[in-house]
């Protein structure tokens, strides 16, 4: 029996070890599934590696019933030196034929979102990202839980 443990073992490291390799995930909770234009949610989250490529993810998790195809943000970065950039983008939450898009479970489903693909931090320290409702409504309803996912890559700038 304990010849078979030893192989099951590496073979479950082996799986977990293959795995991405997340330095930053936080999801936040939209309170009643309704994002107000005045509140914006915010992720603050600390760079130690320069030197690595990174994927940032934003996650979504909507509501069937959320009554818009997409959903615009501005994302506000905020650099530990304090420079600052924004920029407005839009995710779709269903396709061109009406379905919801990501995994659903129940009444919502939860999308895995590229934001930026093997991008880099050229400062060390602490970010903050700010993430605006930018639908120019007052009351987003259908959106409940906006995340933030920072993958450090193996790969290097540069090389």
């Amino acid at each position: 029996m304990s010849k078979f443990i030893l192989p099951l073992l590496a073979i479950m490291l082996g799986l977990t070890a293959c795995g991405p390799n997340y330095i930053y995930q936080s999801d936040k909770t939209v309170a009643d599934g309704q994002w107000m234009y005045r509140d914006s949610v915010v992720f603050d989250f600390n760079i130690k590696d320069s030197s690595h490529l990174y994927n940032l993810y934003l996650n979504f998790d909507a509501q069937k019933d959320y009554a818009n195809e997409n959903v615009y943000v501005r994302l506000n970065t905020i650099f530990p030196s304090g420079q600052r950039l924004s920029t407005v983008r839009s995710f779709n939450i269903f396709d061109a034929q009406g379905k919801i898009l990501g995994k659903t479970s129940g009444n919502s489903a939860k999308q895995h979102i590229m934001l930026q693909e093997n991008t880099f931090f050229n400062e060390l320290g602490q970010y903050r990202i700010v993430v605006e409702q930018f639908m120019r409504k007052d009351s987003l309803i259908g959106i409940n839980a906006i995340g933030l996912d920072i993958e450090q890559l193996d790969l290097q700038k540069g090389k």
